[in-house]
C-alpha cells in the first residue's frame, strides 16, 4: 500500500516548490559546469558591476545560475517562517525548517568562495555537496509533511536504500571532481579504457581519477536496482518508497547510456548537463525513498488459505 498523505498544507507546497527549484538549480548548475561559465561574471554578487548581464552566453548562463540561486533563498527563507510560526508545536518541522536557512546562507557563501578560488576542484565539489545537503534537508522536511509515519520501516528495505544513496552520493562528489580535475576524457573509448579492461598508468591521478568513477558507477547501479528490487518485495510494488526507488533504478540506466555519450560526443555541454542533472535526481529519489521506506511498514501478511488452516489444524 502506498503512504498516507496528509492533506497538503500551505508549508509542504512551500518545501515542495523549494525543492524543486533546488534541482532546477542544480541543473542550472550542471550547465554552468559544462559550458565552463562559472566565471562569466567575475564579481560577485553582480556581473560585471550590474544585476543585469552583458550580452555574453557564458555571463547569462552564470547569472540565470545566481537568479535561481536567490529564487531558492527566497523560498527558504519563506518556509523557515511558516514552519517557526504556525507548526512550533511539531519539533521535527522547525528543526528541518529552521537547519535550511544557514545550510542556504552557507551554500551561497561558498559560491561566491568558489569563484573567488576560480573554480579551484576542491571547492566545487563542496559546493555541489552542501548544496545537496541542503536538498536533502528540504526533502526530509517535504517527507515529514506529506507521509504519515505509519510505524517502524523493515530493515529488509531500508538498509538497501540508505546504502544506495550514500554511495549516489559519493558518486555525485566523485563526479564533479573528476570534472574539476578535467579527466573526463582520460579514456576516449568506453566501456574499455584505452582499449583494456584495466587500464595503464593508474599511478597518475587523471586516468585514475576516470577509472575509479567509472568503477564506482557499477558499484552504484547494483546497489540501485538492488535496493529497488527489495523495496517492491518487502513493501509492495505500490508502496510510495518502491516507487521511488523503481524511479531510481530506471533513471540509473538512463545515466549509464549519457555517461557512454559524454564520452563518445566528447563532452558535449547539452550531454554533460543532462549527465549531472539525472544524477541528482538518482540522489533524490534514493534519498526520498528511504526517508519514506523508514515510515512504511511491510504489508501485513495475507492469512493462509482455508485449506491449509486446516491441515494446520489436523497437523
Amino acid at each position: 500500500m502506498a503512504a498516507y498523505p496528509r492533506g497538503v498544507s500551505r508549508l509542504a507546497r512551500l518545501s515542495l516548490g523549494t525543492t524543486a527549484l533546488t534541482f532546477l538549480l542544480a541543473a542550472a548548475g550542471g550547465l554552468v559546469r559544462a559550458t565552463d561559465s562559472g566565471l562569466g561574471c567575475p564579481g560577485w554578487p553582480k556581473c560585471f558591476g550590474r544585476w543585469v548581464p552583458p550580452a555574453d552566453h557564458h555571463a547569462i548562463i552564470e547569472m540565470t545560475h545566481r537568479y535561481l540561486a536567490s529564487a531558492v533563498s527566497i523560498g527558504v527563507i519563506a518556509t523557515c517562517v511558516v514552519a517557526v510560526l504556525f507548526h512550533r508545536d511539531d519539533r521535527r518541522t522547525v528543526a528541518l525548517g529552521g537547519a535550511i536557512v544557514p545550510l542556504v546562507a552557507a551554500q551561497a557563501l561558498l559560491g561566491a568562495y568558489v569563484v573567488h578560488r576560480e573554480l579551484e576542484a576542491w571547492t566545487v565539489v563542496a559546493h555541489l555537496g552542501l548544496g545537496m545537503a541542503f536538498a536533502a534537508t528540504l526533502i526530509a522536511l517535504t517527507v515529514h509533511l506529506l507521509v504519515v509515519g505509519r510505524g517502524p520501516g523493515d530493515p529488509a528495505a531500508t538498509r538497501p536504500l540508505g546504502v544506495a544513496a550514500a554511495a549516489v552520493y559519493g558518486q555525485l562528489l566523485l563526479g564533479s571532481y573528476v570534472t574539476g580535475r578535467h579527466a573526463g576524457l582520460a579514456f576516449t573509448d568506453f566501456p574499455l579504457h584505452g582499449g583494456r579492461v584495466i587500464p595503464d598508468g593508474l599511478g597518475h591521478a587523471v586516468p585514475t581519477l576516470q577509472f575509479a568513477h567509472r568503477l564506482w558507477a557499477y558499484v552504484v547501479v547494483a546497489l540501485v536496482v538492488t535496493a529497488a528490487v527489495r523495496a517492491r518485495r518487502v513493501l509492495g510494488p505500490d508502496a510510495a518508497a518502491a516507487r521511488l526507488a523503481t524511479a531510481g533504478a530506471g533513471l540509473v540506466c538512463v545515466q549509464v547510456v549519457l555517461g557512454a555519450l559524454n564520452i563518445w560526443t566528447r563532452l558535449h555541454s547539452a550531454v554533460v548537463t543532462a549527465h549531472l542533472t539525472v544524477a541528482t535526481f538518482i540522489w533524490g529519489a534514493t534519498w526520498a525513498a528511504w526517508l519514506v521506506a523508514r515510515r512504511t511498514p511491510p504489508p501485513p501478511s495475507a492469512p493462509p488459505p482455508p485449506a491449509a488452516r486446516e491441515n494446520v489444524l489436523v497437523g
